[in-house]
């Protein structure tokens, strides 16, 4: 295997909340971009990366080729934890 950049990522759903643990493992590649869009089903109401409350915005998928409209926040790939808080 070449060089390779890993996210793993934890979800843990404890009650009205999403949580979402980050780690991050450089093999020999570091990604040119420095952020990534998180994309959300409707029906979160807010998200907090990394202690700091993020503004969630819809994004309507039509360009992709999909007809659904997801919820997205743009975070930096350093993240460690995004905490969403989900409609119930």
């Amino acid at each position: 295997a070449g060089p390779r950049f890993l996210l793993d990522v934890r979800v843990e759903s404890p009650g009205d909340r999403l949580r979402l643990q980050f780690h991050r493992a450089f093999e020999g590649f570091v990604p040119i971009q420095r952020e990534l869009e998180l994309r959300l089903p409707r029906g979160c109401t807010g998200a907090v990366v990394d202690g700091r409350p993020r503004e969630l915005t819809a994004r309507d998928l039509a360009a992709e080729g999909r007809s659904a409209t997801w919820l997205a926040v743009r975070i930096p790939l350093d993240t460690r934890e995004v905490t969403v808080g989900l409609d119930q």
